[in-house]
């Protein structure tokens, strides 16, 4: 009888240490419980004032005078910053594109970043371009990502997209994700937010991270060493502001190619 109570024990011990371990794991990777990196220009208004209409562009960057025959587009936003997002650090933010496999190769020929005069950005500020590949797939795309090259950079107008023509077009042979991010390098204290948001509707394809090093490393490999997230996690859904543009050597008949998401 002793035996069989010290089975049914070990038995009810097991269950209640695997039901344990279930909830810590569902516990740690509950996103959002504290966001200590990342703020909101949004949280900020609201804690005085109200948060205020979304920003349109002030001159519409349409994707039509794009889409020839070869162009190839990489978009996530709807063209709206809803929100503005700051880091008490320089911090990298970026958009995992993943064209059709057919696209590859081309050639990236341009970067549109957009800033807001909300997010306390100044003309001139100091930012750094980057690009990565990834042949994984993976929608972390720092797991397996390749550092391919960066464009030091400054902001050139404000509530507007900013356009940054590469000296040379970058050969992307794929297939995979493309990766183009902005590093933020200017550290202005508490009142700044340089990372436009659009909030429409959340491709989760958005990422943001800190490194421990400032400033961040020569060669900004992914994921940064102090904080790495999916912007859905910490609880502000969305699609950075950043875009690419290039030409490939196919000819592409659809009306709408571009950051085809698989």
């Amino acid at each position: 009888m002793k035996k069989y109570r010290v089975k049914i024990f070990t038995a009810f011990f097991m269950v209640g240490l695997f039901l344990s371990m279930i909830s810590g794991m569902v516990q740690a990777r509950m996103p959002g419980e504290e966001n200590v990196v990342f703020r909101s220009m949004r949280e900020v208004k609201e804690s005085g004032s109200s948060a205020g209409d979304a920003t349109q562009p002030a001159t519409p960057n349409s994707l039509v005078s794009r889409l020839s025959s070869n162009n190839v587009p990489f978009v996530l936003d709807d063209g709206s910053n809803d929100n503005n997002i700051g880091s008490s650090k320089e911090f990298i933010f970026l958009n995992r594109f993943t064209p059709l496999s057919f696209v590859f190769p081309f050639q990236l020929e341009e970067i549109q970043v957009y800033f807001s005069s909300d997010g306390f950005v100044n003309i001139g500020d100091d930012i750094l371009l980057v690009v990565y590949e990834n042949i994984l797939g993976d929608v972390d795309p720092s797991t397996g990502s390749n550092f391919l090259e960066s464009y030091p950079a400054k902001v050139e107008v404000l509530d507007d997209w900013n356009s940054y023509f590469l000296d040379w077009p970058l050969t992307l042979n794929g297939p995979g994700d493309v990766i183009i991010g902005v590093i933020a390098l200017e550290r202005p204290e508490e009142s700044y937010f340089p990372a436009a948001l659009d909030e429409s509707r959340s491709k989760q394809r958005s990422w943001a991270g800190v490194w421990i090093s400032s400033p961040p490393p020569e060669v900004p490999n992914l994921p940064p060493d102090e904080s790495w997230t999916m912007m859905d996690d910490v609880l502000l859904p969305g699609n950075w502001m950043i875009r690419g543009y290039g030409t490939t050597d196919i000819t592409i008949q659809s009306v709408y190619m571009p950051v085809v998401l698989r």
